[in-house]
């Protein structure tokens, strides 16, 4: 299940849409067409200069607020919302345009530049009172709710001080120290509420619950609007008093203090933060069908597919969590989540739908005496999910979109949400040609947000298998295109799958499995990754990876056997092995990996929430250190 959100960042998309909208269609034809041909005019006449670093800056920050709303477009909200980050921060490298000199191609320039933070700027007002109630039940401990009230409270007045920056901007004011201080009374203790609030994050004994998530949210939402909101007083401070006649009569220190304090703030965050930043990888729910070390993981491939299956357990914690509870389901022979927490199970009857805490039902599809395999689900906006099942030992494909908003007309309570036939679009049926069958589905709503792409890996008579693209067609089969490099002869599929080797008509599922980062496919196979990208006509860049398990990490490495490995846009790794689970996520500070394992997990079925703000608290880190790395002098240019 997806955390619960005090404030979800699917509003920033909102507001990308009405600010698109209002901007008649993208940043891109107008205001990105304007700021690019600034910065060519800036670069044209002050590349050699010491404040030409600043036309670069610009460059980039359009780049990356281009690329979050292209994201958000996409239905990506965790890399939108890192790029918007990014985006503020590649800012921070035209500090020196606060003494820039007079001329129409720095004035073009920094009006690109203000035009660039507007659009921030409004992509991250939150909806206060949305957010507010959202948490008013979640957070019942009595520590975390003194936390909550004053982080709310932090966050109301911090709204305030909001507003006047933002006219700031609006006007195109620059300001000193000394004026920010008087206009903005107490805006240091807001990082110290922040603060605060990490570290009781850190010190809570039950970081595994609900409610520790529901306050690192909050606290995540509050920080990603302060430091964006540092980041921007960083542009508007200057030496120069307003009412100044001359350049005498200035405060020759005033950036540099400034800095100075920007610096103490993100060096401390980024400490606080750094360690909490495995938390908002591992804290999240964690669902996994058990396998007893008495039992074989994978069959002959022909036999009877519901041998593998067990009921299907949930708990908060990837790793080291609390003790599994049981869905108490029937068996499941493989499952998909949904980013909202609703579950799909293939049992032996049917596909079943329900959630934790709701009853389940049975999907309405007709196998007229087909059997059912596996499942996956690709997720689009607003709720729209479409569901491909696995029939008839991987030779057809049975696909259906899927309506999954809770608080319906259909619900009795508002916010509620119950499993209902009136959810599910027509049933489609297609089968698959030539002498192949399926051992893997992939489907994803990107690179397009009206479009479904489904990818399959298939295996033929004589044991080898293939990447394809699939598409849909009117008439009764699917076609499906070769992805060039990525063929394994059935050597090498047995010596990948240590000696599982699957077999065309296999019914059983396989040590098999997509993940969907970014632009990128992530094809696992055994002990094998793909990982595809940059697809133009049909040419992809195809690379394989032998060892994404650490070798340092694993002491028994040639023995290793990897059962389901899934790969998720908080930057984690999560592999089901003959070792246990095991963990691998890009530490944010250092840029080295680090490996975690949790031996008492015993599973070939996994999925793992990936919380909201993970990717936000990744990129605060990173734009923190870059901040607290940085030279005063290297700011304050020539």
């Amino acid at each position: 299940m997806k955390p619960t959100l005090i404030y979800s960042l699917n509003d920033i998309k909102i507001n990308i849409y009405i600010i698109l909208t209002l901007q008649k269609n993208t940043m891109g034809t107008n205001i990105a067409q304007s700021i690019q041909n600034g910065i060519t005019n800036f670069n044209n006449d002050y590349k050699d200069t010491p404040i030409g670093v600043a036309g670069l800056a610009v460059s980039k920050s359009l780049d990356e607020t281009t690329n979050a709303i292209t994201a958000f477009q996409n239905g990506d909200v965790n890399g939108g919302s890192a790029a918007l980050l990014r985006g503020i921060g590649a800012l921070s490298g035209t500090l020196v345009l606060s003494m820039g000199p007079a001329g129409a191609a720095f004035g073009a320039l920094l009006n690109g530049m203000l035009g660039i933070i507007s659009v921030i700027l409004e992509a991250i007002k939150p909806p206060t009172e949305s957010m507010l109630s959202k948490i008013e039940n979640l957070i019942m401990e009595e520590t975390l709710r003194n936390t909550r009230d004053k982080i709310t409270a932090g966050i109301s007045s911090w709204q305030l001080l909001e507003v006047r920056i933002d006219k700031w901007v609006k006007d195109g004011r620059f300001i000193t120290v000394d004026y920010m201080n008087q206009s903005l009374p107490d805006w240091e203790r807001h990082y110290e509420q922040i603060d605060e609030g990490f570290n009781t994050l850190n010190s809570h004994t039950k970081p595994h619950s609900t409610e520790w998530l529901a306050l690192f949210e909050l606290n995540v939402v509050y920080a990603v609007h302060f430091w964006t909101y540092i980041e921007l007083l960083n542009l508007l401070i200057t030496n120069k008093r307003a009412n100044a006649e001359s350049q005498e009569a200035s405060d020759k220190e005033s950036r540099e203090i400034f800095y100075g304090i920007r610096r103490r703030i993100a060096e401390k965050l980024k400490n606080r933060m750094r360690n909490i930043h495995y938390s908002s990888v591992v804290e999240v729910d964690f669902y996994s069908t058990w396998l007893s070390s008495a039992r074989s993981q994978y069959h002959s491939g022909k036999g009877l597919s519901f041998l593998q299956a067990n009921q299907i357990y949930h708990r908060i914690g990837a790793l080291g969590g609390l003790s599994m509870e049981s869905l108490e389901n029937s068996n499941s022979n493989c499952f998909a989540t949904a980013s909202s927490g609703t579950i799909f199970s293939v049992e032996r009857n049917g596909l079943y739908v329900g959630r934790k805490g709701v009853e389940w039902e049975r999907a309405p599809l007709d196998l007229n005496g087909d059997s059912i395999e596996q499942v996956t689900i690709g997720e689009k906006k607003d709720g729209e999910l479409l569901i491909v099942c696995i029939l008839n030992a991987g030779k057809k494909i049975a696909f259906c979109t899927f309506d999954d908003r809770a608080g319906t007309a259909h619900e009795d309570l508002p916010n509620a949400w119950t499993p209902g036939a009136w959810r599910f679009d027509k049933w489609k049926f297609r089968s698959i040609p030539g002498n192949v069958s399926l051992l893997s589905v992939g489907v994803t709503a990107r690179p397009a947000p009206e479009q479904w792409a489904m990818y399959t890996f298939a295996v033929d008579k004589e044991g080898a298998g293939q990447l394809y693209k699939v598409q849909v067609t009117e008439g009764d089969t699917v076609k499906m295109t070769v992805i060039k490099d990525t063929y394994l002869d059935p050597q090498r599929l047995s010596k990948d799958t240590y000696g599982v080797a699957p077999v065309e008509g296999r019914s059983e599922v396989s040590p098999c499995v997509f993940s969907f980062v970014e632009n990128k496919i992530l094809l696992q196979i055994g002990n094998l990754i793909f990982e595809i990208e940059n697809e133009v006509a049909n040419n992809w860049h195809v690379q394989e990876h032998l060892e994404m398990v650490d070798p340092q990490d694993i002491k028994d490495l040639d023995h290793l056997q990897v059962f389901q490995a899934r790969f998720y846009e908080d930057g984690s790794m999560l592999f089901a092995t003959n070792m246990g689970l095991i963990l691998r996520y890009n530490d944010p500070e250092s840029g080295e990996w680090r490996v975690y394992k949790d031996a008492a997990i015993e599973t070939i079925w996994f999925t793992k929430a990936v919380a909201e703000q993970a990717l936000a608290i990744r990129a605060l880190i990173t734009g923190m250190k870059e901040a607290a790395d940085q030279p005063i002098e290297k700011l304050l240019g020539n």
